[in-house]
């Protein structure tokens, strides 16, 4: 839940940063650029006589390069004091915003209309990458994170099994685990800061560790609390598996227990509220000397943050992509040292190439 709301503040944040002060000034000093930019390209090529074709021309380059870093509002302002421009310093007559020509009036009018587009695109397009960027930098922690975790998964497991091979020594019997180490082993899992686990050697759950139970809303009397052994099935645990997962997790548990190997599968489990969340469990067998499985072992490691990371950067993949294809032009988006990162569809169309 934490990492979960560290990744939204990273969106509030940048949300926040946009309104601030710093964000204003940097906006008033885009849109004095703007004026500047107009005000040069306006006197030079009214000093040249260029013709208002031309002119409205490079307003719309001007404009389309500013869109790269000003926002949309500032943009507007932009074109409008472009059109009265074109209109006053270079559709006849001079000095007048009267436009006396079709030609001159279907100019400007495309002059409009294209810029509004267009910037309207940049922009969009400018800002589904800057969202795209910040789920990054939020999966990027969550990857970290996870693979922290996973160490310390890692390192849990081993500590136990040393534990429980030091406990059952050499006298360590094949069906059974004596009760008083079973006890000890209950309290190294309940303090365990992850959901943990052991079943018996025919799959059977036997023992959830409090943090576990405390998840799924068991009673506080629950045999499963206390490693009691009621002889569950080997599926018994199902029901706390999402319906989605419940076939799958069904056929990785059953493969565990046929080729007595250990492994891991990821599936949605049901809290006490009713809601689910994602988990990646590791389950090993408990073997005695002679290598028969005594009981098997299990860590379940929360994975929800991760998976909500990853569904936000699908989103904003899918965001960005409908941005750039929405764009009637060929369009394509390189990185700083100019390899090419992504195309639209129209590029990819007119090359005769797929998006594969």
């Amino acid at each position: 839940m934490q990492r979960r709301e560290f990744i939204t503040s990273l969106g509030v944040a940048a949300a926040a940063r946009a309104k601030g002060p710093t964000a204003l000034v940097r906006e008033a000093g885009h849109l004095l650029l703007g004026l500047v930019s107009l005000a040069t390209v306006t006197g030079l090529y009214f000093l040249l006589d260029v013709p208002l074709v031309a002119a409205a021309f490079t307003y719309l380059v001007v404009l389309v390069l500013l869109s790269l870093v000003s926002n949309l509002s500032s943009l507007i302002v932009l074109s409008f004091i472009g059109v009265c421009c074109l209109s006053y310093f270079f559709a006849p007559p001079i000095y007048s915003f009267r436009v006396d020509y079709a030609q001159d009036l279907i100019t400007i009018s495309a002059f409009v209309i294209t810029s509004f587009v267009v910037n309207f695109l940049v922009t969009r397009v400018r800002d589904a990458n800057q969202r795209l960027e910040v789920t990054n930098k939020a999966l990027r922690i969550e990857k970290v994170e996870r693979k922290r975790a996973e160490q310390a998964q890692r390192e849990s497991e081993d500590k136990l099994r040393q534990i429980i091979e030091r406990g059952l020594g050499s006298e360590g019997r094949k069906a059974e685990v004596q009760p008083v180490f079973k006890a000890q082993v209950q309290a190294i899992l309940n303090v365990i800061p992850a959901h943990t686990w052991y079943a018996s050697p025919a799959g059977g759950l036997t023992f959830v560790n409090k943090q576990t139970a405390d998840y799924l809303g068991l009673p506080k009397d629950h045999p499963l609390r206390f490693g009691i052994d009621v002889g569950a099935q080997w599926d018994a645990h199902l029901p706390f598996v999402h319906p989605d997962d419940r076939a799958e997790t069904q056929e990785n548990w059953s493969t565990r227990l046929r080729t007595g190997e250990g492994g891991e599968g990821s599936f949605r489990v049901r809290n006490a509220q009713g809601g689910y969340r994602w988990f990646i469990s590791r389950a090993e067998p408990l073997r005695a000397s002679d290598g028969t499985i005594l009981q098997w072992v299990g860590v379940n490691l929360d994975i929800e943050d991760l998976k909500c990371a990853e569904q936000a950067l699908r989103e904003s993949e899918r965001s960005a992509r409908s941005a750039i294809d929405g764009i009637a032009g060929l369009v394509a988006i390189m990185a700083p040292n100019g390899e090419v990162e992504t195309v639209n569809r129209q590029c990819l169309e007119y090359f005769g190439r797929s998006l594969e």
